[in-house]
């Protein structure tokens, strides 16, 4: 199957869609007119592997992805001139993708 976790097909697809969200976040909700980075594809594979885990109840590797991704968040929060809303849509679609490819 080419969205089943691990696969090549599934990676690629939530990397990809992910970076297209983050950036759509980044522009929406941004503030400002440029951005440079990858993060919101990175995000997104968090996310996928968040809803990965829990879908395979492996509660404990979730709480410690969840911890780094929540931390993500804070410190985009905080740091001047990071896109956290980049981030932000990355990781929704990343979650989106990974509810998807779960039917």
């Amino acid at each position: 199957a080419p969205l089943e976790v691990g696969s090549r097909g599934a990676f690629l697809l939530t990397f990809v869609l992910s970076g297209i969200a983050g950036n759509a976040a980044f522009l929406h909700f941004g503030g400002c007119r440029y951005g440079l980075g990858a993060s919101g594809g990175l995000c997104g594979l968090i996310g996928f592997e968040l809803v990965s885990l829990l879908r395979n109840r492996k509660v404990r590797e979730f709480r410690s992805v969840a911890r780094s991704a929540f931390g993500l968040l804070v410190l985009g929060a905080v740091i001047p001139g990071v896109a956290n809303s980049a981030h932000a849509g990355g990781l929704a679609a990343g979650v989106c993708v990974a509810m998807l490819a779960a039917r």
